[in-house]
């Protein structure tokens, strides 16, 4: 016996796919927010060979502000790590 799919099933199924989809995009924003993340953006472009590193500062792990101009015309290794 062959069965049928109909319209309003997929529908219905359609709808709650969308609806799910929405509710975890808020919940991982408010997630976000609760922890002072910025909200997810577009990712950008992988930089070219020879290009100038983006400005940026962050905490280092005494909790000093540590910005990338501060080590300008210096050789600088960054490692990114996460330890959570």
């Amino acid at each position: 016996m062959k069965r049928t799919i109909s319209k309003e099933w997929l529908a219905g199924i359609l709808l709650f796919v969308l609806v799910a989809a929405a509710i975890v995009s808020i919940v991982l924003n408010s997630i976000m927010q609760t922890r002072g993340l910025p909200p997810l953006g577009p990712l950008q472009p992988p930089l070219t060979k020879g290009a100038s590193a983006p400005r940026f500062e962050l905490e280092s792990l005494t909790g000093e502000k540590v910005s990338l101009e501060q080590f300008k015309g210096k050789p600088v290794l960054i490692m990114f790590w996460s330890a959570g």
